[in-house]
């Protein structure tokens, strides 16, 4: 029997949010890498900085 287009339609959908999920994720895995350098940097350069004090910043999206 085959799917009411309905149902295809929402398993791609479905198909397609859980790769952008997984895309971000991956993601998210590469800038907490980047992050823990940059904090190891700081910390070379001054032993006294406390990075994860700082406060994280919004970022800010263009206005049209």
């Amino acid at each position: 029997m085959r799917e009411p287009n309905v149902i295809s339609a929402l398993r791609y959908k479905r198909a397609e949010l859980s790769g952008q999920i997984q895309a971000l994720e991956a993601k998210i895995g590469q800038h907490r890498g980047y992050l823990l350098h940059l904090d190891a940097t700081m910390r070379l350069l001054d032993p006294t900085c406390e990075p994860e004090a700082i406060l994280p910043r919004r970022p800010r999206h263009p206005s049209v």
